[in-house]
């Protein structure tokens, strides 16, 4: 989303809001001193929320800085809830899982706020502060 023009943008938005995604945000504030530790309480609420709707998988968008901490907050929270057999989860490039690209565009326009934020809160069922 970052490159593309606003017209575009809204586009993007319009044509993803009209598959009637439910999206979730998770969010991390200040409490948190640094990026890592905001990125694994949301990994932690969503893993969590994963596990009691009874979900299998969880993709995630490949940021090779990042894969191998995430795979080890995901397995030690997977274990801690029970589910590390049920949930299997994949870090992928957005290239070859293009569906990583609706959560994204999404959570572009929450962060940026605005008329951007409204143009995605009808599909936004909830925000989950950590």
């Amino acid at each position: 989303m970052k490159k593309e023009s606003d017209a575009r943008r809204k586009q993007i938005l319009d044509a993803f809001a009209g598959l009637a995604p439910v999206v979730t945000i998770y969010r991390a504030g200040a409490a948190y001193r640094t990026e890592l530790e905001r990125r694994a309480r949301c990994l932690d609420a969503l893993v969590a929320d994963a596990a009691e709707a009874q979900h299998t998988h969880l993709y995630l968008e490949r940021d090779e800085s990042l894969v191998r901490r995430d795979r080890q907050q995901l397995i030690e929270t997977t274990r801690a809830l029970g589910c590390a057999d049920t949930l299997a989860y994949r870090h992928e490039a957005a290239a070859s899982e293009p569906l990583l690209a609706i959560p994204d565009a999404f959570a572009w326009a929450w962060a940026k706020g605005g008329d951007w934020r409204r143009r995605c809160a009808p599909v936004v069922e909830g925000v989950v502060d950590v």
